[in-house]
């Protein structure tokens, strides 16, 4: 399985996600270093493992109040050989870019259509976050409901459980599954501990991001050794 640290940045600071309210979220106070520096935090987390994927949210770029470009420019120049997935929500990318080193997120609560999924976001860069809260999905219901026009990597996002103890919604990302054929899916949301991870395992997920729980250690070095799984 893949495990992959979710860094969320907001005015060029890495913020603690909580509940998907992101008007509230505040600059992360993690055990494993001292600030919020997007570059100390993501050195702190590879301490804990040599991790091959890194999930950036630009909070700025999807709430449309500018961009974290350069600290995101400098997190890929300070670390070639990692895969960053990138949400900026309906931004402009950075164009060329490396494809070896930059994948989109794109998420449907930007309000994305099945017919842009199909004809603009089907190559093998792009990663379609199907984004829900409250149990309700955010989004174009054709998005959906059509698995066919999905790419190869789909993340279940449970915006409302980021953060909090709640686990993973299991029965959602079984409905996914279902749907996504032989296309990878990942959880986000809610993840608390080991337990959590071996029952993701069990249901061949292929992925997990994580935040919170690998900043208060509820997921620790031994766990993530465990689950790991370096994936393309």
């Amino acid at each position: 399985m893949l495990i992959i640290p979710v860094i969320d940045i907001y005015d060029g600071n890495v913020v603690h996600a909580h509940a998907g309210q992101r008007e509230s979220y505040k600059n992360i106070q993690s055990p494993l270093c001292h600030g919020s520096n997007p570059l100390v935090i993501l050195k702190a987390l590879l301490s804990l493992h040599p991790f091959t994927t890194i999930y950036i949210a630009d909070l700025n770029a999807i709430k449309d109040e500018g961009n974290n470009n350069g600290i995101i420019a400098q997190l890929m120049h300070d670390y070639p050989a990692i895969c960053f997935w990138l949400d900026k929500g309906i931004c402009a990318f950075p164009s060329p870019h490396p494809l070896a080193q930059l994948r989109r997120v794109v998420g449907s609560e930007t309000g994305i259509t099945r017919a842009e999924l199909l004809n603009q976001y089907k190559s093998s860069d792009t990663i379609l976050s199907l984004d829900f809260f409250n149990n309700e999905f955010m989004g174009e219901r054709a998005v959906l409901e059509n698995g066919d026009v999905w790419p190869d990597d789909i993340i279940v996002m449970s915006l409302d459980r980021v953060g909090t103890n709640l686990g993973p919604e299991i029965s959602r990302l079984d409905q996914i599954q279902a749907l996504a054929g032989n296309k990878r899916v990942y959880a986000a949301g809610g993840v608390r501990c080991e337990d959590d991870l071996q029952s993701l395992c069990r249901r061949n997920i292929s992925g997990v991001l994580l935040a919170t729980t690998l900043h208060n250690g509820k997921i620790d070095r031994q766990a993530l050794e465990k689950y790991s799984q370096n994936q393309a």
